[in-house]
């Protein structure tokens, strides 16, 4: 029940952009402004900000407009096209406002969000929530890498971690010495959805689930043998993630839950506060 709750968060966040449809007033200063057209007069445009839409009417010269964008695709201009100017040195070929407009947002998109595929390093202090794993390893480095793509709205990546640490195990009855090292390596799915957007400053909030490759290692000696065992896991993973992308940082909290089948009182899960690199 808990992954189908997960996986629905992560449809709808990307669903998102589907959902919330905008016109799009171009500027002649090539600003843009995300809004709903309420009413078109011979000099003046009328609106409301798309991201409130409870504020108050507002309203724009025609002549500081190039073009609208309504929500449906469809466009209109308030200039001949042969007087928009050019851009980055390209000729606006005539009647063909849609291909200047989609030119303008992609460039502007392109230099002023750092998306598309990206491709980075991750690292991050985890903080285990169960008790006796607390108790026998600590907190410790968790580490990785990832791979997603990025876009207006929303994103999706795929990445891999690892956690690999040495411990002290309960000792019962006469052992001379024993030793201990617990590795987890998850390998997850995330969604994002991205509230804010500009320049190079991104902030996203998200879930996923996946994987997790669990592996503990034994070693002890008692009466002048030694012995040694090990035990291989496989888990579910589920994740929520909340953060701050500022290219070519981020900083992220992760805060996941790792179950296995007949181990019901063991979470392998824990906090993640994490940081790294993307290109």
């Amino acid at each position: 029940m808990k992954a189908k709750i997960f996986i629905l968060v992560i449809l709808v966040a990307f669903a998102t952009d589907a959902l919330f449809s905008q016109d799009i007033i171009l500027k002649k200063d090539k600003s843009e402004i995300k809004a709903k057209i309420i009413e078109i007069q011979e000099n003046l445009i009328k609106y409301k900000l798309f991201d409130f839409l409870d504020g108050p009417l507002r309203s724009i010269s025609t002549s500081d407009v190039i073009v609208i964008k309504y929500e449906n695709g469809r466009l209109e201009t308030f200039e001949p096209v042969s007087e928009i100017k050019p851009v980055q040195n390209q000729t606006v070929p005539q009647n063909q406002p849609e291909k200047y407009f989609q030119q303008y947002s992609k460039k502007e998109n392109v230099e002023n969000s750092p998306l598309g595929f990206i491709i980075g390093g991750k690292g991050g202090f985890y903080i285990p929530y169960n008790q006796s794993i607390s108790e026998m390893y600590g907190a410790g480095f968790m580490g990785g890498f990832f791979l997603g793509y990025w876009g207006f709205h929303s994103a999706i990546e795929f990445d891999i971690k690892y956690y690999s640490k040495n411990g002290e195990p309960y000792i019962i009855g006469s052992v001379d010495n024993a030793d201990s090292r617990l590795t987890l390596t998850p390998a997850t799915i995330s969604g994002y959805w991205i509230p804010y957007s500009k320049n190079n400053l991104i902030t996203y909030i998200g879930g996923g689930f996946g994987v997790c490759i669990i592996k503990e290692e034994v070693s002890m000696s008692a009466f002048g043998q030694t012995g040694y065992d090990e035990e291989k896991l496989t888990g579910v993973e589920l994740h929520t993630t909340g953060g701050i992308k500022f290219k070519p940082f981020y900083l992220e909290v992760n805060f996941s839950s790792i179950v296995v089948e007949d181990y019901d009182n063991v979470n392998f899960g824990g906090i993640v506060l994490g940081f790294g690199l993307f290109f």
